[in-house]
């Protein structure tokens, strides 16, 4: 506890007097803020605050693991203020916008005015980035920040073909899922089993963030519906065995299970738990004529309550009983 009061110390008095509230943003001299020398020990969460403002800012850190950070920050509106933000090189940052509006400005001088429900991303280079609030305005935003060295070749590859260059910016819509992220990483729970949760939250939006990149990079993009219909296809077939509910498949999806039904409905001419069934049952068929597992084993694995169940929708699905589909021999390959 002294050692997280200490630190919160620190970062309050580092930054007392180098960042505030400015009556002209565009003519001020920027503050200079770098994130980087606040974040708290592994699993540890620290508050950085500006004294004397007023509350106009407020940042909270958690460190997650090795390479892995997120901070939730609030600035209340005022006269207007911008700051330099300057991140090492090589990191993945990644920017929700939760409420209220703000500019950033990327190293080459570009303006991006980022509002309620964007977000941004960048590949952070060696020059500081611009934060500027015009007088009026107030803004909340969720910041996941990834070093390089700790990412996945998998991510690392995705963020050199998308975010080729340091320093460029690209912004996206904000996933649903964003918002209901704050309250979440910074409960107080840094219990082992918590963390490990919160890092699968931030590979969650991380993922969810190239997907859009990766859409906006196509020349002829999908229309939204049925990238909502390939997504929630992908999240069956890989919750296959578990009890799923249309709140929670929505809330990963970033929409409201009103509009996931409804769209789902309108693209396929079936529900999304009459599409999970008929993804169960196929996938079952082929384990009934691949393996000679037993029907119970198989029948859980494929998310359904028993083997009963599994028999009677395969029934109805295939004309004959499970017993039988399987007699008839292994699938060719």
């Amino acid at each position: 506890m002294n050692a997280h009061r200490a630190a919160e110390s620190r970062a309050v008095t580092d930054l007392a007097g180098r960042a505030g509230p400015v009556a002209d943003p565009a003519r001020a001299s920027p503050s200079r803020i770098e994130p980087a020398r606040f974040l708290p020990g592994e699993g540890e969460t620290t508050r950085i605050a500006l004294p004397g403002v007023a509350g106009a800012m407020q940042v909270d850190l958690l460190r997650l693991g090795p390479g892995l950070s997120v901070a939730f920050s609030r600035f209340a509106a005022g006269s207007g203020m911008e700051d330099q933000v300057r991140w090492p090189p090589g990191r993945l940052l990644m920017t929700f916008n939760i409420a209220g509006s703000m500019a950033i400005r990327d190293a080459e001088g570009v303006a991006h005015a980022i509002r309620n429900g964007e977000g941004w991303v960048l590949h952070t280079g060696s020059g500081p980035l611009a934060r500027i609030l015009h007088p009026g305005q107030s803004c909340s935003n969720l910041v996941v920040v990834m070093e390089s060295e700790a990412v996945s070749p998998r991510l690392r590859a995705l963020i050199l073909r998308e975010l080729p260059q340091q320093g460029m910016v690209r912004t996206f819509r904000l996933s649903r899922l964003a918002r209901h992220l704050p309250g979440s990483f910074f409960d107080g729970n840094a219990s082992p089993a918590a963390l490990l949760r919160k890092e699968g939250d931030c590979l969650t939006l991380i993922g969810q963030v190239f997907e859009e990149l990766e859409i906006q990079g196509k020349t002829e993009p999908l229309p939204e519906a049925r990238i909502l219909v390939q997504r929630t296809e992908a999240l069956l077939r890989d919750r296959l065995s578990e009890t799923l509910s249309l709140d929670d498949l929505a809330l990963t999806l970033g929409v409201s299970h009103v509009t996931l039904n409804r769209t789902f409905r309108r693209e396929t001419g079936m529900t999304v738990f009459e599409r999970l069934r008929d993804i169960r049952l196929e996938h079952a068929s082929d384990l009934i004529r691949r393996e000679r597992r037993s029907l119970t084993e198989i029948a859980y694995e494929c998310g359904f309550s028993s083997p009963g169940h599994l028999s009677t929708a395969f029934r109805k699905r295939f004309g004959m009983t499970a017993r039988s589909w399987r007699q008839r021999g292994p699938i060719p390959n």
